[in-house]
């Protein structure tokens, strides 16, 4: 009982775990909206139907995530580095995006019959993937409104607004559900005006300046190439398997299936890129063996209470997927099983990529991300003639083994030389 008493006032006289806890508890919820939402359109759409809304999302996530150019994580980086000037960081950072994300949209634009027609569950809707412009400019600046109130930490009103957006989603769609409207083109408006509301109540925190340094924004551009690099592959890796399996022609019916599984199992991933959001600002300042040891010993409890949260819930969801999706969707519960537990060695993992980042070495992430795809990409086309949801979950399984590998086996590599 002492010892409880003793971890709990340690939790509680500890900044960085409350922060962590903070954070945590709106993704959680966000997490949990998310899990109802999919539940809800999954139901709703079928089989054929979801996989079409889940490659649209697909393309609007892997969109956003490139026209972010790395600039929400330089944004985070710099101003807990340099607070002193965080004004002038944040107008340089928010001008520079602004530019750049039009001329991504302006590429995009001139995409979209490309991707309607290399894509099974778009093919033919040009007029999604044009409104689809809308959900990823919103989107875009909301992430970067996130950024805005992590790097002046801001967390309790970073874990409203993530709150907010999902429950603007949830009850939107129930709505939409109830008067019979739930459509494709409904639910990306519906999307869109989430983040639009949220933006334009919040952007007071900006403050832009129109006078800029050059060598300001060759520092920032600098270390952003190489975080926009990392983003890219790390979207890729995560993203591809639908996108490839849609470029290979698969059946609307093995999408949907796969996507449905997918879908609920990468729900850890959301939480496990809270953690990195929350611990990359704190841990960016560390600098010797000691530092990291106290990292260790402050994040143990999260790490294990995160671990086997998500344990139990990769363990039910079969059983929960069974009887909400009956007869509609195949349901194979030891593979599902399967699928998840990579996902939680990647969790656990999650703690050491932080590492790996605030050390600046995060081409190592990059690498393992570009090492993953590429298996990824070379099984799904080698068996490409199979096309089934299992060739899928074992090709992800591999590329997931094998980024998280490298990822382990670096941090160790760097520790021991910090220890040297």
């Amino acid at each position: 009982m002492e010892k409880l008493i003793q971890h709990l006032q340690f939790i509680r006289n500890n900044h960085y775990i409350k922060d962590t806890i903070i954070l945590l508890s709106g993704n959680g919820i966000k997490i949990l909206i998310g899990f109802i939402l999919n539940m809800v359109l999954a139901k709703f759409f079928g089989a054929e139907n979801f996989a079409i809304y889940l490659t649209l999302m697909t393309v609007s996530l892997v969109s956003v995530n490139f026209s972010d150019f790395g600039y929400g994580n330089t944004l985070n980086k710099l101003v807990n580095q340099e607070s002193k000037n965080w004004r002038e960081i944040f107008s340089t950072i928010f001008l520079l995006k602004i530019a750049l994300l039009t001329v991504f949209l302006t590429i995009f634009y001139y995409a979209i019959n490309f991707i309607a027609t290399n894509l099974k569950s778009l093919e033919g809707r040009q007029d999604l993937l044009t409104l689809l412009i809308f959900l990823i400019t919103s989107e875009s600046i909301f992430r970067f409104l996130l950024a805005s109130l992590q790097a002046k930490h801001f967390f309790k009103r970073y874990s409203l607004l993530i709150v907010l957006n999902n429950s603007f989603r949830l009850t939107g769609i129930i709505i939409l559900y109830f008067f019979h409207l739930l459509t494709f083109k409904a639910i990306i408006i519906l999307y869109t005006g989430s983040f639009i509301i949220l933006i334009l109540t919040n952007c007071t925190i900006w403050s832009i300046s129109l006078q800029k340094k050059l060598s300001l924004i060759f520092k920032i551009n600098q270390f952003a190439f190489w975080v926009w690099l990392f983003i890219i592959f790390n979207t890729l890796f995560v993203k591809s398997d639908i996108l490839i399996i849609n470029y290979l022609k698969y059946e609307k019916t093995v999408i949907g299936n796969y996507g449905l599984i997918l879908t609920f199992v990468s729900l850890i991933s959301l939480l496990q890129m809270s953690i990195f959001t929350q611990l990359l600002p704190k841990t960016s300042k560390f600098t010797s063996k000691a530092d990291y040891q106290k990292y260790y010993s402050d994040i143990k409890y999260i790490r294990m209470g995160v671990v086997l949260a998500s344990l139990v819930y990769v363990v039910l969801l079969p059983f929960s997927l069974k009887i909400i999706y009956a007869g509609q969707y195949e349901i194979n519960t030891m593979l599902i099983i399967i699928f998840g537990l990579p996902y939680l060695f990647s969790l656990f993992n999650e703690f050491n990529s932080v590492l790996l980042y605030s050390m600046e070495k995060h081409r190592y992430i990059s690498i393992a991300n570009a090492l993953g795809l590429g298996c990824i990409v070379f099984i799904l086309f080698i068996f490409r003639d199979i096309k089934t949801i299992l060739h899928i979950v074992a090709a992800v399984i591999f590329g997931k083994v094998v980024v998280d590998s490298f990822v382990y086996i670096r941090v160790k590599h760097c520790l021991r030389l910090l220890t040297n």
